[in-house]
C-alpha cells in the first residue's frame, strides 16, 4: 500500500536527550508560523545556515509544538541523538515567549 503524503510534506525533527531530559529542536519560524505558546523551558540556538532554532523541551513544549504541526498538515519524522554526558542544549539561553503565563494559565 503507498504511503500517503500529508499536505505540507513531512517534516524532520531531531530529538536530543542527555541523562536528565530531551528536546525536538523546531525551526522557529514554525513555532511562529503555528502560533504555538512555549514555556520558559526551551531554549533558543540556530542551525548550520543561522535561522533560529527552538529546543522545545519533551514535557510539554516539544508535544505541543508537534500537535501544532500536524494540524497544519506536517508529517512528522523524529531523528534520535542520545548522548550520556550533558547536552549543549542546556548552555544555550532560554527561548522567551511574553504570551506564556505558567503553567496553569492554559
Amino acid at each position: 500500500m503507498p504511503k500517503t503524503t500529508t499536505a505540507k510534506g513531512t517534516l524532520i525533527l531531531d530529538f536530543f536527550t542527555d541523562p536528565g531530559h530531551g528536546w525536538v529542536a523546531i525551526p522557529e519560524k514554525l513555532i511562529r508560523e503555528t502560533d504555538v505558546v512555549l514555556s520558559t523551558c526551551s531554549y533558543v540556538g540556530f542551525d548550520q545556515q543561522g535561522e533560529p532554532l527552538i529546543y522545545c523541551e519533551e514535557d510539554r513544549d516539544a508535544n505541543l509544538a508537534i500537535a501544532a504541526l500536524k494540524k497544519a498538515g506536517f508529517e512528522i519524522t523524529i531523528i534520535d541523538h542520545t548522548s550520556n554526558y550533558d547536552s549543549f542544549i542546556r548552555a544555550l539561553p532560554l527561548y522567551y515567549d511574553s504570551r506564556y503565563k505558567g503553567w496553569r494559565s492554559e
